[in-house]
């Protein structure tokens, strides 16, 4: 891999120890990963055993089997990437909040390019890495404590709205 990568073998090999560290044990898909993890350092200009850690923690919140599968971890490399050229976000702040937000974000369900979404939403109106995903974090935490004021708000919004044409006993039983 050294051959048609600008890494260092040293690199790969730290790239590597992280992942087993990790857990994974299978030769071919530590490969996989050493490779996902390599391209995003490549491109983002960040150490490749920081992006590692992150990376790896990331899908450990979010329940990914990295000893399963490399796909997950390709996708979210690949949507850190693009956040990346497309707004404000470096991918290291992308990464520093998405890994305080993403045991949160799993419980609630969304999914992993929503989260770096939301955290790189953040970071692009002027939040540092670490005040998005701890404003993040707290959205969660905080949402039962406000559960019904919240449910009431949103009572609120949908009254004007009237049924869905589609679903109109769907939403008579919601009432």
């Amino acid at each position: 891999m050294a051959v048609s990568s600008a890494a260092s073998h040293t690199s790969l090999s730290q790239i590597a120890a992280v992942i087993g560290q990790a857990g994974v044990t299978a030769p071919d898909k530590i490969l996989a990963l050493v490779e996902v993890f390599n391209r995003l350092a490549s491109a983002s200009g960040i150490a490749a055993e920081d992006i590692t850690t992150d990376m790896v923690r990331i899908e450990n919140a979010f329940g990914v089997n990295l000893q399963e599968s490399a796909v997950e971890a390709t996708k979210l490399a690949n949507v850190i990437n693009m956040l990346d050229k497309s707004t404000a976000a470096a991918s290291s702040e992308i990464l520093a909040a998405l890994a305080d937000f993403a045991p949160f974000a799993n419980m609630l369900n969304i999914s992993q390019a929503d989260a770096a979404a939301f955290a790189a939403t953040l970071i692009s109106v002027g939040l540092s890495a670490d005040e998005a995903g701890t404003a993040l974090r707290n959205m969660v935490v905080n949402l039962p404590r406000h559960a019904e004021e919240l449910s009431g708000m949103m009572s609120g919004l949908t009254r004007g709205l009237g049924p869905p044409k589609r679903s109109s006993s769907a939403w008579a039983a919601m009432r």
